[in-house]
């Protein structure tokens, strides 16, 4: 009888952790950024005295609209998407550790051996970075509780989500965003200088992508590229990443054998 007690002790205790313990990477609670006190809010969504849109939020609206107006959602800031663009803008809203690893890593001009063996090296740095990233969103997106612009739309993005998602209200700033942005910045910090700019590039692409499906305004990404700067800050004060930066810069050097 006294097993069979320990026994179901232990499995509630673990069970109890599974749900109640939040997912940090390198930094803890306290020592993330607090995206409500550091962000501007987000335009205002209302209709102003004059019974027009403030500037920042027509300026939203001019970049999303054209989205939901064109059933094939082929416009963005005025110019034609092309339908690889739009796939790889659906493909976006994969955020794990494993489609950043194939995005980043996989352009690089180097052997799949090596490209398989700089994803270990450096999945464990993504899987905390982005974990962070998101993390550091939260505070934000609770207290504003902005709509995204295909709820606002009374449409779907083109990723599927639609007007029954519970994330219909979670939109400022963008958590995806954010992901790309600082998994980029991170990666720039060891990898070759060579691939800094298509690491940047892709990184703001995949931000792009949000807005592209409708599931985020422009200042939701532009905010989150802002709040990516405090969490690399936040970072680089942190020991265990430093470690593990200089760790991983040191494997990956060996992988591709720089001088």
């Amino acid at each position: 009888m006294k097993k069979i007690v320990i026994l179901i002790s232990l499995i509630i205790l673990v069970w109890g952790n599974v749900f109640a313990s939040p997912h940090y990477g390198f930094l803890s609670k306290s020592q993330l950024p607090n995206s409500y006190k550091l962000l501007p809010a987000p335009p205002v969504m209302e209709v102003g005295p004059n019974g027009k849109n403030y500037p920042a939020f027509a300026q939203d609206k001019a970049i999303s609209q054209k989205l939901f107006d064109d059933k094939n959602q082929t416009y963005f800031n005025g110019n034609p998407i092309p339908k690889q663009r739009l796939q790889e803008a659906i493909d976006d809203s994969n955020k794990s550790t494993q489609y950043f690893l194939k995005i980043f890593i996989d352009p690089m001009n180097i052997s799949d051996k090596e490209k398989k063996e700089i994803k270990e090296a450096i999945k464990d740095i993504v899987t905390k970075v982005v974990l962070d990233s998101a993390n550091s969103t939260a505070v934000a997106k609770e207290k504003y509780n902005r709509v995204r612009p295909y709820y606002y739309y009374g449409k779907s993005s083109c990723d599927g989500e639609d007007l029954s998602s519970k994330k219909r209200e979670l939109s400022y700033p963008s958590g995806h965003a954010i992901r790309g942005i600082t998994v980029a910045r991170v990666l720039a910090k060891i990898l070759p200088n060579k691939y800094r700019e298509q690491l940047f590039h892709r990184g703001i692409e995949y931000g792009n992508s949000r807005v592209i499906c409708g599931d985020h305004w422009q200042s939701d990404i532009e905010a989150s590229r802002v709040l990516s700067g405090f969490v690399m800050n936040a970072l680089e004060q942190n020991n265990k990443y430093k470690i593990s930066i200089k760790q991983a810069k040191q494997k990956v050097r060996e992988i591709i054998d720089q001088k």
